[in-house]
């Protein structure tokens, strides 16, 4: 049995321990590093990268709204902006 975990624990991980996440985001946090939000960037870019993750909840209502964009857009410089929201998925 002790060997079934060490070979899961190398598959998951190379042989290190998991890391615990400490910030899970939300939408809203997440579309504010997005957009550039200096206090919440600058938040942000103060935590070491493996220690925030975000949701498959997140991911949907972000794709969700883009997708809402593309199909309401009516000027050319607000569907390029959905485009480009898609783009950087």
């Amino acid at each position: 049995m002790e060997e079934v975990h060490e070979n899961s624990q190398k598959k998951a991980g190379q042989g290190r321990r998991p890391t615990v996440i400490q910030y899970i985001l939300d939408t809203d946090v997440l579309t504010l590093i997005q957009e550039g939000h200096p206090e919440i960037s600058a938040k942000f870019l103060q935590q070491p990268p493996d220690s925030m993750a975000i949701t498959v909840l997140s991911v949907e209502e972000q794709l969700s709204g883009w997708y809402a964009q593309l199909r309401k857009a009516k000027r050319p410089e607000r569907l390029a902006w959905a485009y480009r929201r898609l783009a950087g998925v």
